[in-house]
């Protein structure tokens, strides 16, 4: 079972091998961890929808199962549909910047469709009896 401080690191280490991101926000002379966080923070959200802060916990909580666990593959699919739903965002000349983040609120949200979608492919491949029960 993955916890809070393996997912982070396991995400925040795909952003920190972009270099060009790092040098964006300044972050090349700082410490690995002091970087991780100062990244997260330029790249997600500060606020949510009501105004409350939007951190790590929060968006694990998005995809947090029955049982309180969150896997790798969701978490890194809800921010990749996160990425790609803000450059359509900002494609269609909608800037969906609320604090100058890289992605928003709304994309993230806008993710989990997608992410919610697939578990439930899945869930129904695995358990095709479900099925009947899911689609009446």
């Amino acid at each position: 079972i993955w916890d809070r401080k393996t997912l982070f690191e396991l995400l925040m280490s795909r952003f920190m091998l972009n270099s060009d991101l790092l040098s964006y926000f300044n972050l090349e002379s700082l410490d690995m961890n002091t970087a991780k966080k100062e990244l997260f923070k330029s790249i997600f959200p500060a606020k949510n929808f009501e105004g409350h802060d939007f951190s790590f916990n929060s968006l694990l909580g998005k995809i947090r199962d029955g049982n309180s666990n969150v896997t790798p593959r969701e978490l890194i699919q809800l921010v990749n549909s996160g990425i790609k739903n803000e450059v359509k965002m900002l494609q269609g000349e909608n800037d969906g910047h609320e604090d100058g983040n890289l992605i928003s609120f709304v994309s993230i949200i806008n993710g989990l469709k997608e992410v919610s979608k697939t578990r439930l492919d899945t869930m129904i491949a695995e358990y095709p009896q479900t099925k009947n029960f899911v689609y009446k």
